[in-house]
C-alpha cells in the first residue's frame, strides 16, 4: 500500500469454490469479507470474516479477526488482533496474534 485511506473505509471480499467430480458432497469452498479503516496516516483497524469448507470436515470453519494495525512507513507493519473460531476446528486457534511484516 503506497497510500493512505484516512477515514475512508475499504472492503475486499473474495472466494472460491474446488468441485469434487468424483464426490460432489465432498467440495471445497471458502471466501472472506474484509474491511480496513484507516484511524490517520500510521494506524488502521482491521475486521474479517471468513467460511471456509474442507473436503475432510462435515462443517464449515468460520472465523472472525479483528485487529489494528501500525505503520511507520509504507513497507513496514505491525499488527495486532484478536481471532475468534468456530465450526470445524482446522489449524486455526481462536486467541491473540501479533505479527511484522517487511514488503520488499
Amino acid at each position: 500500500m503506497d497510500h493512505n485511506w484516512v477515514g475512508q473505509p475499504d472492503a475486499s471480499r473474495a472466494s472460491v469454490l474446488k468441485p469434487n467430480q468424483q464426490h460432489p458432497q465432498r467440495n471445497e469452498w471458502g471466501g472472506y469479507v474484509q474491511a480496513i479503516y484507516g484511524l490517520d496516516e500510521h494506524w488502521n483497524l482491521v475486521a474479517r470474516g471468513e467460511a471456509f469448507q474442507s473436503r475432510y470436515q462435515q462443517k464449515p470453519s468460520d472465523n472472525w479477526l479483528v485487529g489494528v494495525v501500525y505503520r511507520p512507513v509504507p513497507a513496514v507493519s505491525w499488527k495486532v488482533e484478536y481471532l475468534e473460531t468456530s465450526g470445524a476446528q482446522l489449524d486455526l486457534s481462536r486467541g491473540l496474534y501479533a505479527s511484522m511484516a517487511v514488503l520488499f
